[in-house]
């Protein structure tokens, strides 16, 4: 997840606590950061897997119900489907405010 981007609050106060009782110690901000960052859902649920084991329901669970809430850092960029074009319109000028052929010096 890009930076300064938000984790709705008690969405991540349920990921730190529940982190926290699988893995037996305190969990930082940044493992969730990182969770949220990766891309790929079998990329994630695999690496959930090495982190937390599989082999007990409480882990089973969170990670069901992590990849439910879960999405891609791509999909949070923007409203567009395309975040080039959003940068692309941010950078285009305005010509409604330039009048015609704005570019074009009279000579």
């Amino acid at each position: 997840m890009a930076e300064g981007s938000k984790i709705p609050g008690s969405f991540k106060q349920w990921c730190l606590k529940e982190l926290s009782k699988i893995l037996h110690s305190s969990v930082e901000d940044d493992l969730l950061e990182y969770l949220l960052s990766i891309e790929g859902e079998k990329d994630l649920r695999e690496y959930l897997q090495d982190l937390l084991g599989d082999d007990t329901k409480q882990a089973q669970v969170f990670i069901q119900e992590f990849l439910r809430h879960w999405k891609p850092a791509s999909q949070t960029l923007s409203h567009s489907s395309n975040p080039i074009a959003s940068v692309q319109n941010v950078m285009r000028p305005n010509t409604d405010q330039m009048g015609p052929e704005s570019g074009d010096k009279e000579v």
